[in-house]
């Protein structure tokens, strides 16, 4: 099995074992999980088979995940980039909530008032950024770009949107896989996607507690939010207020290129050559119980499926 088949099988494995396990902890929990513990497990089932796979691989994992160094004017302008980068993933988190409700705000509001901040950080910041970032650009974007570098980034982006298992998230989350694999493709190192996922996630985990330090003012904010309704006057100022930032971080991107000696492998990501398959029944099977998922998620949300 070459290794494009064997990363498709990974997904299979993960997407089986993250839903049998969720079947699992439903049926034999009668109370929900304390946050930390629900995060552990959740990326522990994503981190195993990727795991799996490089031992398997039997090659230097470092040099599969693209653990490297990346120069201090890179290093300086990843937080920068990760700013700009923002008010477009807030544009696609307002379109997604066209369609359904906001998946994170339920369980960031409580946040403070279940862990400190240090613990609130490393749970939805530090976690999420070197195990999403190990598995889905670390492993399947650095094998997928073997085969097609657009094909990667655009395969590898959509993945990890549906791995999220609901439509809010994979909307921008989709657009950030792809963002992150362009980045890691850009600097040549894992490190870099590392950093601005943990920028993106601490920045929004830090405004919850700054708010909760003004009591029910998070309350307020939260209930607020979730009764606001998104109209096409609300998308129109966001895209807006998007572009600029945006227009900045390709800017960045170029800039962070030329610093690493790296503008040949970003120009490389936009030219369609293909070098073998991507795809095979395994990947379609794990995609297709995403999909079903999400679809049955929505379908439950909307009162089209009555759950007893």
């Amino acid at each position: 099995m070459n290794r494009v088949k064997l990363v498709n099988v990974t997904f299979l494995v993960t997407i089986l074992i993250y839903l049998g396990g969720n079947f699992l902890m439903s049926a034999l929990l009668t109370e929900p999980l304390p946050l930390a513990a629900n995060v552990f497990i959740t990326e522990g089932m994503v981190l195993i088979p990727t795991f799996l796979f490089l031992l398997v691989a039997r090659e230097n994992p470092l040099k599969i995940l693209r653990i490297k160094k990346i120069k201090i004017g890179t290093l300086l302008l990843l937080p920068v980039f990760a700013a700009c980068i923002m008010p477009f993933m807030t544009l696609l988190n307002a379109f997604s909530l066209l369609f359904t409700e906001n998946q994170v705000l339920g369980v960031t509001q409580n946040l403070p008032e279940t862990v400190p901040y240090v613990a609130g950080m490393l749970i939805m910041a530090v976690a999420p950024a070197v195990v999403e970032e190990t598995v889905y650009r670390g492993v399947f974007y650095s094998e997928y770009s073997r085969v097609s570098s657009l094909g990667a980034v655009i395969l590898s982006g959509f993945l990890f949107g549906l791995m999220h298992m609901n439509l809010n998230q994979f909307v921008y989350a989709f657009a950030m896989g792809c963002i992150f694999a362009i980045l890691v493709e850009t600097t040549g190192s894992l490190v870099s996607s590392m950093v601005v996922h943990f920028c993106i996630n601490g920045f929004s985990t830090s405004l919850v507690y700054v708010f909760s330090l003004f009591g029910d003012s998070l309350g307020s904010m939260t209930e607020l939010a979730e009764q606001t309704a998104i109209t096409g006057t609300t998308l129109l100022a966001l895209a807006a207020t998007a572009i600029v930032p945006t227009a900045l971080a390709v800017l960045f991107l170029v800039i962070m290129s030329r610093i690493e000696g790296r503008t040949a492998n970003l120009v490389s990501i936009v030219k369609r050559e293909k070098r073998g398959n991507l795809l095979s029944i395994p990947l379609f099977i794990g995609m297709a119980l995403c999909i079903c998922y999400i679809t049955f998620a929505l379908l439950v949300e909307h009162g089209v499926i009555v759950l007893n």
